[in-house]
């Protein structure tokens, strides 16, 4: 299966709302963003599908929340007029989707220390003393 494939079978109805498919070259700025994003220039070098997989989804999710950026939601004369929940359902799959891709996203980094016992609270530039005079 190749990734633009991946992409249309896992945006399902939502790809077919917006009137992408694969004949019509919908998905190749996407692809080369997660190319691009994984590290390689092209699917044959993404061996790691999982990686490929994870920025894959949320890179989709991030396209769906820029295309459905311009729909309406106004209310006028007694009716409400709302186009925005293919937004909200988008920003949703997305920050889900980006939780999941953190591991391999190029600059993810977590830093790790050692916190002594002093009275000084390692999240804070002020001292514990000082926080509550």
């Amino acid at each position: 299966m190749t990734l633009e494939t991946y992409i249309d079978d896992y945006l399902g109805e939502v790809a077919d709302h917006f009137g992408w498919s694969t004949g019509a070259n919908s998905y190749d700025f996407l692809v080369e963003d997660i190319l691009e994003e994984y590290g390689v220039a092209t699917e044959a070098d993404a061996t790691n599908l999982d990686k490929l997989h994870a920025i894959a989804k949320y890179k989709s999710w991030e396209k769906v929340m820029n295309a459905a950026s311009t729909n309406y939601k106004f209310s006028v004369d007694g009716g409400s007029y709302d186009r925005n929940q293919i937004f909200d359902m988008a920003e949703k799959n997305y920050n889900r989707a980006i939780l999941l891709a953190l591991p391999y996203i190029a600059n993810y980094n977590i830093e790790t220390g050692e916190v002594d016992d002093s009275e000084q609270d390692p999240y804070s530039n002020v001292p514990y003393w000082d926080r509550y005079n």
